[in-house]
């Protein structure tokens, strides 16, 4: 396998997409902290770099949907993976090799992305307050959230190969996770009261608190929850507003996915026919 890895490393290196695609997570971090910092300065307000660091979780998932459709899909376009067979490689250890390829993507994308947001940000906010165990935690929460997207979508992208079907449902599937987390994130969110204004006898406006109807209680609330924990872009949302409520949970809820996404894409891959 390590053979399988080595050649589709250069191949990865010389990937304009891959390539693009860091690029513009970058690019989302600076300018993060450049709106940002205009509005520190605009409105005299304090912001810590903690808040930014790790941020460009939300476009991620998006940037490897793309990445990883297009990757694959070039593989089956050109014949690559018939002819790994026709070598006599292990359907197994081809799909294992680009596993570790597209962790590898993810890896440098998400690395580069937190070291453009530290070089730029110090200067702007200063260092961080947040302890270096917990910062260490919440980075292995992200780590752990893009691998599990990799893992879905490999999985997706092995199964078919027709590179523009792979590559629409994989995106399809980054704002769906993104779409449903900001959903699920809103609903935990949710004030347990609310104000509103109502007319006295007097002709007065007063503001009274009253609760909150959307406010989630009991099991709805935990099953809300553990969903919001569970699906990447769940996690996703609660890492970028660095409001993790379980941050031991997520990197195991993320190594289910990754098993799971995985070991059924070795099931199928085996049976698939080539063309």
């Amino acid at each position: 396998m390590s053979r399988l890895f080595h050649a589709g490393f250069k191949r990865l290196v010389k990937d304009k997409i891959f390539w693009i695609g860091t690029a513009l997570t970058a690019l989302f971090c600076v300018l993060v902290c450049a709106n940002q910092y205009r509005n520190q300065l605009k409105y005299e307000v304090h912001y810590t770099l903690d808040l930014f660091l790790f941020g460009s979780i939300m476009i991620v998932g998006i940037v490897l949907s793309v990445f990883i459709s297009l990757f694959i899909g070039t593989e089956y376009a050109d014949g690559t993976i018939r002819n790994k067979l026709i070598a006599g490689h292990g359907r197994s250890r081809i799909y294992l090799s680009n596993f570790l390829l597209c962790l590898t993507a993810a890896v440098v994308c998400v690395l580069l992305s937190v070291f453009i947001t530290i070089a730029i940000g110090i200067p702007m906010f200063g260092f961080f307050t947040t302890k270096p165990g917990m910062l260490l935690l919440l980075f292995a929460d992200y780590l752990m959230a893009a691998f599990a997207y990799v893992s879905v979508f490999l999985l997706v992208s092995m199964l078919c190969q027709n590179k523009a079907y792979a590559s629409v449902l994989n995106i399809l599937l980054a704002f769906c996770f993104l779409f449903i987390g900001i959903y699920l994130y809103s609903c935990i969110t949710a004030p347990e009261m609310i104000e509103m204004a109502e007319l006295a006898v007097n002709g007065e406006i007063q503001i009274e608190s009253v609760p909150n109807p959307q406010y989630l209680t009991g099991m709805k609330r935990e099953i809300y929850q553990f969903f919001l924990d569970f699906i990447p872009g769940g996690q996703a949302m609660q890492i970028a507003q660095w409001d993790v409520i379980h941050p031991y949970r997520l990197p195991l809820y993320s190594a289910i996915i990754i098993f799971a996404a995985n070991a059924a894409g070795l099931v199928f891959f085996r049976k698939k026919d080539i063309k």
